[in-house]
């Protein structure tokens, strides 16, 4: 049943609004209306009464084919957890793709029970989308491209252009894109290539850019242990090695707003007006950057600027749980730590960024990320303890108190995709 009514104690529409008490009418998976107080009519519920309802969650990055992998890399540095934790790990679930099968549906369930409702997700490997086709969930998926050890680069291309398929896909609420996996991975001829073959489609594009010291120096100064292993491959000259990913990609043509730029920890002030310029949005995933120690982003200063700001988990590969609540947390912390300052960056930043910020660099905002009228019915229910003499508003509170537990309810396209998952 996908027509009903929805009243809540707090029903936040959007980082900045909230009607207490507040309903809204649904019909066929979209909201019809909202209103402030209780409702005076007579409609089917199609939830429990009170709470707060919310929109539903947008994880704006993941890999979760990678749910399998939990801790096989903790504690080591970047570097060697790509080449000795996560390449060996890929290639057993290559060899067997039930480990990814299995991995994708553990995160897509983990994703339902946290009160999200569309993700993005890439890898390699396409065994989450017929997962999250069934599930009812709202996604991207970017089927990933590499070529840095390709024998030809020209070679790679053409095989890359004519029979880099994407998968069958019949589920109306997908995307399927590329995901270049990152600019070390796909030389700039490369890179290149794959982003004009999916602009000529009108495809999307996820990119890795910029997360770790490593790739920074790699592309600054040309030294590192990814030049070093560049060097003994013999395919150092593929790359250049004299400015910052983000200058690369705006030399390249390729930064806009159909590229989601992912972590982008190392930025300065220059990548960031370039990336503001162009309207390339950027996906921030606090927890990983910090669990594999890339560092902190200038996520205020790109706010500042105006880059669209979205919020992904990453992988279990690299953070404990797929968690927005633990992910707005974060940002909010390590942000002011950083700063010494709680001016400028709030609760209701993190919650646009958790929820309106991932539909709009998913070129989504007209559809989810808000509830209005003519939106499609993507919300979360939660029930948030009474608390007496309570001061925080509804925001602060999901966004200082919010927890997996509270979510009662994960509606997208007026379904009920955590009651199905229970069933």
């Amino acid at each position: 049943m996908n027509t009903g009514v929805v009243a809540a104690d707090h029903l936040i529409t959007d980082a900045a609004g909230v009607l207490s008490p507040g309903w809204m009418e649904i019909s066929d998976g979209r909201i019809v209306a909202l209103h402030q107080g209780r409702p005076q009519q007579e409609a089917p519920l199609l939830c429990e009464a009170g709470g707060v309802v919310m929109p539903a969650f947008v994880n704006a990055h993941a890999h979760l084919a990678l749910g399998s992998f939990g801790g096989i890399g903790d504690d080591l540095p970047f570097a060697e957890w790509l080449r000795h934790a996560m390449i060996p790990a890929i290639e057993r679930g290559t060899a067997d793709r039930e480990i990814f099968a299995s991995g994708a549906a553990q995160s897509i369930a983990m994703l339902v029970a946290g009160g999200v409702g569309c993700v993005a997700d890439s890898f390699l490997d396409p065994a989450s989308v017929p997962l999250l086709a069934g599930s009812g969930m709202r996604a991207f998926f970017g089927l990933e491209v590499f070529g840095s050890r390709a024998e030809s680069e020209d070679a790679f291309i053409a095989e890359f252009e004519e029979g880099h398929e994407l998968p069958e896909l019949g589920a109306p609420l997908m995307q399927l894109g590329h995901a270049p996996h990152t600019l070390f991975t796909c030389p700039p001829k490369v890179l290149t290539a794959v982003m004009a073959h999916a602009r000529r489609r009108g495809l999307r594009c996820t990119l890795h850019v910029d997360e770790s010291v490593e790739e920074h120096e790699f592309f600054t100064r040309g030294t590192g242990p990814l030049a070093e292993h560049y060097r003994r491959e013999g395919v150092l000259g593929r790359y250049r090695c004299n400015a910052s990913p983000v200058r690369q990609l705006a030399d390249l043509g390729l930064l806009g707003p159909d590229l989601l730029a992912v972590h982008v920890v190392q930025a300065d002030a220059d990548d960031i007006a370039l990336l503001a310029a162009s309207h390339t949005p950027v996906v921030h995933c606090p927890r990983s950057n910090l669990m594999l120690a890339c560092g902190i982003a200038p996520v205020a200063e790109m706010l500042a600027a105006g880059v669209t700001l979205a919020l992904g988990t990453d992988s279990l590969a690299s953070v404990p749980t797929l968690d927005m609540f633990e992910e707005m947390r974060t940002l909010l912390l390590v942000q002011r730590g950083q700063s010494r300052s709680t001016t400028g960056l709030g609760a209701i930043d993190a919650f646009h960024a958790a929820t309106l910020g991932g539909a709009r660099a998913l070129g989504l905002d007209k559809q989810i990320g808000t509830l209005e009228a003519g939106k499609r019915a993507d919300f979360v229910r939660l029930e948030l303890p009474v608390v007496i003499n309570e001061r925080r508003d509804p925001v602060s509170r999901v966004v200082w108190e919010g927890q997996v537990e509270q979510v009662t309810h994960t509606f997208v396209d007026g379904r009920d995709l955590l009651a199905e998952l229970s069933e």
